[in-house]
């Protein structure tokens, strides 16, 4: 059996429901094992050999952080974090994302759920959670915008004088992205602060605008400025 030729593409919903919220990366790890095996019609031993016995190597350790971060969103739903293939197996059934049966031959078989189900429609999300998810949803659907400001602000110390036109010139950031990254970090988040003769919403690209990091917030719900 020869997995180098086999190549799988992560439904879209996968990354759209924001799964991987919920997922241990070696939890994520084992689906993709799964749909190795379901893309090569594997059936009985061949498939547990596969989804149980291959070993995978991490490119990076976690840090302690994220793993804790992982361990406290899935106590939430009263699920344990995995520790072994097995246990990335079992969460992956709690959670609906694969069924894992016979075959007509009485042979076991790994399938991956079709279509994939919602967090929502498995987990008791709450209105927090819920607003979590949409946090989530939004800095992915931006990531390029965030990380381009986010690394602007840095670069300048934490402080920032210029234009909306200055930070769009600088971080090839569209004008529309730039304002709706600025407002959620500036309103919402409240990790920078903004200064201007003009509210937010009435900021032209020609504006002179003063935005300053918020220290203790943006070390809270960013990571830590070293000194």
């Amino acid at each position: 059996m020869s997995n180098k030729s086999v190549k799988l593409n992560l439904p879209k919903e996968f990354r759209e429901y924001m799964w991987f919220r919920y997922l241990p990366d070696s939890t994520f790890k084992a689906y993709m094992l799964v749909g190795m095996a379901m893309s090569q019609r594997l059936e009985g031993e061949e498939a547990l050999k596969l989804v149980m016995g291959m070993k995978l190597e991490s490119q990076a350790e976690l840090p302690e952080a994220v793993i804790d971060e992982k361990k406290k969103v899935l106590k939430k739903f009263g699920l344990e974090y995995p520790s072994s293939r097995e246990e990335d197996i079992k969460l992956l059934q709690k959670l609906k994302l694969i069924i894992v049966g016979k075959t007509e031959k009485g042979n076991i078989a790994f399938v991956c759920t079709n279509p994939i189900p919602k967090p929502e429609d498995v987990l008791n999300i709450d209105d927090e959670e819920r607003a979590i998810l949409e946090q989530v949803k939004f800095e992915a659907k931006y990531q390029n915008a965030f990380n381009m400001i986010l690394t602007l602000m840095l670069n300048n110390s934490g402080s920032y004088v210029g234009t909306l036109k200055h930070i769009c010139d600088t971080t090839n950031v569209k004008l529309s992205e730039v304002k709706k990254v600025l407002n959620y970090l500036i309103n919402e988040e409240k990790s920078l602060s903004l200064r201007s003769n003009k509210k937010f919403d009435s900021l032209k690209k020609e504006d002179k605008i003063y935005i300053d990091i918020v220290k203790d917030v943006f070390e809270e719900k960013r990571f830590v400025i070293s000194e």
